[in-house]
C-alpha cells in the first residue's frame, strides 16, 4: 500500500533566516561589494534613486542594438526575458549586480575577463559573474579568495573543510554548529546565532520541546525536528498548521512500521480533527486504512479509503483500494471502480480506474472455471472506451487500446479517426485499430510504423508477439490449414523481421502448407522454395546457438517441400510416359508423309514443357535436401523427367 510520504532533511543553506535553505546564486557578503552601491550606474549619467526609480521610466523592453541600451531598458523596468545577454563593458559593479538581481543574462565579452572587478584585488569579473549566477562552479580558491562567506557556509556543511577559511570565526562556528546538527550530534560548542541555538536546544529536548515561529518560518528545518518528536509552540504561526499535519503523518506511518497499527490510527484520526488540506486529509484517511488493512478488516478499510476517494485523489489512493477490494466479493468492488471511471476529474484516474474494475474481473477467483474466452462486462468496456482518446501515459493507453482491439474488437474498428482525440493518426491508434480490423491491417499497419525506423520498442514488442503468436499456432496445430494462412499473411505482408524470427516463421509456415495441401489438386507454388533457400542463407546471421536449433528446421522444411512436389509430380509423370510410350508405339513404322506432325506437336510440347518444369523444380528443391534415400527417389524422378522430355521432344 502507499503509505504517507517521509518528510525528509533538507539540505543545509547559508544565512540563519534560511538555515536549511538550498544554495542559490546570492550577492557574495563582501565588504568591499558593498562599497560599491553608490556608484554611478553608466556613463551617460544614470544616477540612482532609492532602489531604482528614475525620473521618467522608460516604457518596457525596446529594440536595442547596443549592451547600453539593453542595460539602461532593464534597469528602468524593461522584461529581462526579452532582452538579449548583456555585456557588462562600461558598466560599474552596482549597474552588474542590479541587472542580475532583475534577472538579466550577463557577459563580460567585450573586456578581459581575467581583468580584476573594480576595488576588489584577485578578483576577476568572469570570477565575480560565476559566483554571482553560478556559485556552485566556483572553485575553493575563488571562494576563498572572494570572501564568499555564504557558498563557503554550504560547502562546509556538506563536507569540505577547506573552504572555512573564507568565513569570518563567527560563522565559522554557526557552520560548525550546524554541521553537528545535520550530522544528528549535539554541537561541541553553543551556536552564535540565536535562532541555530534554538534548533539545538529544541532538537535536544526532543518531545519535551517545541518550536518557535521564527525556527518554523524556516520549512527546510522541519525534516529534523520532526524526526526528534518536537511539536510547534502554541504561537507556532501560519507555518504551525502545516507542520502539525506533517508531524502527525510521519508519526502515523512510523507507527505503522512499527507494527503499532491501533497507535498509528489513533495518531491520524486525531489529527483528522484539525487537518483542513484535502490532500492532508485523503493520506491521513489512507494510514487508517492501511492500519485496518493490517488488522484484517477490510470492510471498514475501504469504508476510509471510500471516503479519501471524494473529490481529487492520488492514484496510490486507487491503488490501495483496489488492494483492499480483492478481499471483498470482486463484482461490488468492479462496480466502485467503474463508477470512478466514470465520475473521476482526471483522465488519469479514470484511466486508472478503468483498468483496475478490469484487473479485478481478470483475477476473480469464482472466474477460474470459466471459459478463457468469455466476454469482458459492458460495463467494464463502457469505461474503456472513452479513454482511447485521452492524454494518458503512453504504457496506460496501450494496455486500454491493445485490450479493445482483442475483446471489443467490432467497436474499436468501427471508430472515426475524430473518437480518438488528439491520439488520432498516432502509432498506438493506427496499430491496434488495424488489429481490430483484421490481421492482414494490423500486419500493414505494423510493417508502415516498423519501416520508418523510427518505431518506439513497443511496436517491435507487438510484431515479436504476433510472430510468436503464429510460431506457436504452426507448430501445435500443423494439421489445419489456418495456421498456414496467418504465417503466409506474415510473411507476403512484408512485415519487417529478425532472422531468428523468419526463419523459423518461414519453415513452420512452409510445413503446415505441405501438410495440408491436397496433392491430387495442387501443389506448393515453386516461391515457396525461394522462401525456404532464404531462410538458409538466414542461418549464416545467426549466432551458433540459434543456428544449432534452427538448421535442422530448414532441413525439414525443404525435405518437405521436396517430398509434396515428388508426390505432386509423380502421378503426372507417369501419365506422361503412357502417352509418350503410346504415340510412340503409334508412330513407329508409319511413313513421315502419313504422319499428322501438327497434331503430334500439340500433344508432346506441353509434355516436353510440364517435364522440363518437373525437371527445373526438383533441382532447385534438391540442395535443401539432406536424407540420402529421398534424394536417391529426387534423383531418379529427375531423370524419368529428362529422358521423357527428350523423348517427346524427338516426336514432335
Amino acid at each position: 500500500m502507499a503509505l504517507a510520504e517521509g518528510v525528509e532533511l533538507g539540505s543545509l543553506g547559508a544565512d540563519i533566516a534560511a538555515l536549511f535553505a538550498p544554495s542559490s546564486a546570492t550577492r557574495p557578503d563582501m565588504a568591499s561589494a558593498a562599497n560599491t552601491l553608490g556608484a554611478a550606474l553608466v556613463a551617460a549619467g544614470l544616477k540612482r534613486a532609492g532602489r531604482l526609480s528614475l525620473a521618467s521610466r522608460t516604457p518596457g523592453w525596446f529594440a536595442a542594438t547596443s549592451s547600453r541600451a539593453a542595460a539602461y531598458s532593464v534597469l528602468s523596468g524593461g522584461s529581462p526575458q526579452a532582452a538579449r545577454q548583456i555585456d557588462i563593458g562600461g558598466l560599474s559593479l552596482s549597474a552588474v549586480d542590479d541587472l542580475i538581481d532583475a534577472g538579466a543574462s550577463v557577459t563580460a565579452s567585450t573586456i578581459d575577463g581575467a581583468v580584476d572587478v573594480d576595488d576588489m584585488q584577485g578578483v576577476s569579473w568572469s570570477t565575480y559573474i560565476a559566483a554571482r549566477t553560478r556559485p556552485d562552479e566556483l572553485t575553493t580558491d575563488a571562494v576563498i579568495a572572494l570572501k564568499f562567506a555564504g557558498e563557503a557556509y554550504r560547502r562546509y556543511l556538506r563536507g569540505d573543510d577547506d573552504v572555512a577559511a573564507a568565513m569570518p570565526g563567527l560563522k565559522l562556528k554557526d557552520a560548525m554548529a550546524a554541521r553537528s546538527i545535520a550530522k544528528g550530534d549535539q554541537p561541541v560548542e553553543e551556536a552564535h546565532d540565536p535562532l541555530l541555538r534554538e534548533l539545538a536546544d529544541a532538537l535536544k529536548a526532543g518531545a519535551a520541546g517545541s518550536a518557535s515561529a521564527e525556527l518554523l518560518a524556516d520549512s527546510s528545518t522541519w525534516g529534523v525536528l520532526i524526526s526528534k518528536g518536537v511539536r510547534a509552540s502554541r504561537d507556532g504561526g501560519s507555518q504551525s498548521e502545516q507542520y502539525e499535519d506533517l508531524f502527525a503523518l510521519h508519526q502515523a506511518r512510523e507507527a505503522l512500521f512499527s507494527w503499532n497499527w491501533a497507535r498509528a490510527q489513533e495518531i491520524a484520526r486525531d489529527r483528522l480533527r484539525g487537518a483542513r488540506r484535502e490532500a492532508v486529509r485523503d493520506e491521513l484517511l489512507n494510514l487508517i486504512a492501511c492500519g485496518l488493512w493490517l488488522e484484517d478488516r477490510p470492510e471498514p478499510a475501504l469504508a476510509a479509503l471510500d471516503s479519501a476517494l471524494e473529490g481529487e485523489y492520488t492514484e496510490a489512493l486507487l491503488t490501495n483500494a483496489a488492494v483492499v477490494a480483492t478481499e471483498l466479493e470482486h463484482w461490488s468492488a468492479i462496480q466502485r471502480f467503474v463508477k470512478i471511471a466514470r465520475e473521476a476529474p482526471s483522465s488519469q484516474q479514470r484511466a486508472m480506474a478503468a483498468e483496475r474494475a478490469l484487473l479485478l474481473w481478470v483475477n476473480d477467483d469464482a472466474r477460474i472455471w470459466a471459459d478463457d474466452d468469455e466476454t469482458i462486462p459492458e460495463d467494464i468496456l463502457a469505461a474503456l472506451r472513452p479513454l482511447i482518446r485521452e492524454q494518458i501515459p503512453t504504457e496506460r493507453y496501450l494496455r486500454i487500446v491493445r485490450t479493445l482491439a482483442i475483446h471489443d474488437s467490432n467497436w474499436l474498428a468501427a471508430q472515426p479517426p475524430g473518437a480518438f482525440g488528439r491520439n488520432a493518426g498516432s502509432a498506438a491508434a493506427r496499430i491496434f485499430q488495424g488489429r481490430a480490423r483484421g490481421v492482414e491491417e494490423f500486419v500493414a499497419e505494423l510493417s508502415k510504423e516498423l519501416r520508418t525506423g523510427l518505431a518506439e520498442k513497443w511496436v517491435e514488442e507487438e510484431r515479436d508477439s504476433v510472430v510468436e503468436a503464429a510460431v506457436n499456432i504452426l507448430a501445435e496445430q500443423n494439421d489445419e490449414m489456418g495456421g498456414a494462412f496467418f504465417g503466409l499473411t506474415l510473411l507476403k505482408g512484408g512485415l519487417p523481421l529478425e532472422p531468428r524470427q523468419r526463419v523459423p516463421l518461414t519453415c513452420f509456415t512452409v510445413m503446415s502448407i505441405t501438410q495440408n495441401i491436397n496433392t491430387d489438386q495442387g501443389e506448393p507454388k515453386d516461391e515457396f522454395i525461394d522462401w525456404v533457400i532464404g531462410a538458409k542463407h538466414a542461418l549464416a546471421s545467426l549466432d551458433e546457438e540459434d543456428r544449432r536449433l534452427l538448421a535442422p528446421l530448414v532441413t525439414l522444411a525443404g525435405e518437405e517441400l521436396a517430398r509434396t512436389f515428388a508426390r505432386a509430380r509423380t502421378p503426372q509423370i507417369d501419365q506422361a510416359r503412357e502417352v509418350i510410350i503410346r504415340v510412340s508405339a503409334q508412330l513407329t513404322g508409319m511413313p513421315s508423309w502419313q504422319i499428322n506432325h501438327e497434331k503430334v506437336q500439340e500433344v508432346m510440347a506441353p509434355l516436353s514443357k510440364f517435364c522440363s518444369e518437373t525437371w527445373q523444380v526438383l533441382h532447385k528443391v534438391r540442395p535443401l535436401i539432406s536424407d540420402r534415400d529421398l534424394l536417391h527417389a529426387i534423383d531418379e524422378l529427375m531423370g524419368v523427367a529428362s529422358n521423357l522430355g527428350a523423348m517427346a521432344v524427338k516426336l514432335r
